[in-house]
């Protein structure tokens, strides 16, 4: 995977939660903790850590 998809990846998590009216707090904190630390190890390069958040992620969400 290239750094393009990543940031594909990271735009479909910031679309997902922006689709939300009303969830259960505790959920939608955890998820965005989630996308916030995605998004760091975006950063840093931690593609490994990226990997596993978003596959923490794609689960919960399925």
């Amino acid at each position: 995977m290239g750094n393009v998809d990543y940031v594909e990846v990271l735009h479909r998590c910031l679309d997902y939660f922006s689709k939300f009216d009303f969830v259960d707090r505790q959920e939608y904190f955890v998820n965005r903790l989630l996308l916030a630390q995605l998004q760091h190890s975006f950063e840093k390069r931690d593609f490994k850590t990226a990997r596993s958040i978003f596959r923490i992620l794609t689960e919960k969400n399925n």
